[in-house]
């Protein structure tokens, strides 16, 4: 039987495959993590790197791990607060707006007639362009609330997604995803440290193995979505940016100040 050839008809299971492998891995990490102290699942992954940063390692978690009321905390049976199941279904629409722009943006490109050597360029360009938008906004977004910043960030996001699923214009795509792109790399380090504001110290490894477990759901969910609805349309890559537009519309409803701060 011959072999597929590499095309656009394998995208879906390649990134299929990639979810599912992903998924295991963090799932690994979590269960992990939930179950063992810090230093049992740290330690041993940097002394395969580096014995000297595995000692420190060892000895600084061993330290916290002796704590008692960690100690007692972790024994006791663990309700999940509502504050954080609200920053984890927020943070997967996220998640999921993300992956299905990255995922399918090479796609739409080739879709619109870009020339094959375009969507590599398009990638390089934004990996340089984020940063660059970081240091040039931090000084004016760094005082500013975190759901504040995610709030007003989804909503531009959701704004060029759309403008990306909607226009047919292969330049006006391409300064539409360099401008996602920008915005995205301001939104993604908010996320890490709203949960670590509003998590109590001693349970901050807990709440963000939980927190977590967004992207788990994404990764594997967003391929699968995409193809099945964008099958069903007759065009998979301008409906998986569809999908990533309403999912980014539903984060400010899911991050509402009131629950935010209880």
């Amino acid at each position: 039987m011959p072999l597929p050839q590499a095309g656009p008809d394998l995208t879906s299971a390649v990134l299929a495959t990639f979810g599912i492998t992903a998924l295991i891995s963090r799932r690994a990490g979590t269960v992990m993590l939930d179950r063992l102290p810090p230093g049992t699942v740290v330690a041993p992954g940097l002394g395969a790197t580096c014995f000297a940063t595995a000692a420190v390692a060892v000895i600084f978690l061993s330290l916290r791990s002796q704590e008692r009321n960690v100690v007692q905390d972790s024994r006791r049976r663990w309700r999940l607060p509502a504050v954080l199941l609200r920053l984890t279904l927020a943070n997967t629409a996220f998640a999921a707006g993300y992956l299905a722009v990255v995922m399918f943006m090479p796609l739409v490109l080739l879709q619109r007639g870009a020339q094959a050597r375009l969507p590599g360029l398009t990638l390089t360009g934004a990996a340089t362009l984020a940063p660059l938008a970081l240091w040039a906004t931090r000084r004016m977004l760094t005082p500013r609330p975190h759901h504040i910043v995610l709030v007003a960030g989804t909503v531009l996001l959701a704004v060029l997604t759309l403008t990306m699923a909607s226009v047919d214009n292969l330049p006006l795509t391409v300064s539409a995803y360099l401008a996602w792109i920008a915005v995205n790399g301001v939104l993604l380090g908010r996320w890490q440290a709203l949960v670590a504001d509003r998590a109590p110290e001693t349970k901050r490894p807990r709440w963000f193995a939980f927190h977590r477990s967004s992207w788990e759901v994404a990764q594997p969910s967003v391929p699968g979505l995409a193809t099945l609805v964008g099958s069903a349309a007759g065009t998979i890559g301008p409906v998986a940016f569809l999908i990533a537009g309403v999912a980014f519309l539903t984060v400010p409803f899911i991050l509402k100040a009131r629950v935010i701060s209880c």
